[in-house]
């Protein structure tokens, strides 16, 4: 009897682990969707150094957290 419901509660942990790990798959598929829309979209400006000032923005990160809602699961942070 013991040994069925430590089995229960090791199936249990895994569904729970397995259902995270997809969930975290889902954001990082997520950001990076998001984050080649950007190039995109700053590739298509007019301009050479338009195109540049907006690459370096994305490189540094500072259009990725107004451009990603994607938080991390456990810590609620923007995902990196």
């Amino acid at each position: 009897m013991l040994a069925g419901l430590a089995a229960l509660g090791l199936l249990l942990a895994f569904h729970a682990v397995m259902q995270f790990a997809v969930a975290q798959g889902d954001a990082w598929r997520q950001a990076q969707v998001t984050h080649a829309s950007a190039v995109h979209q700053c590739n298509g400006m007019p301009g050479l150094q338009a195109r540049n000032l907006c690459k370096s923005g994305l490189a540094r990160g500072n259009a990725g957290e107004r451009l990603s809602p994607v938080r991390n699961l456990v810590t609620g942070r923007p995902l990196d």
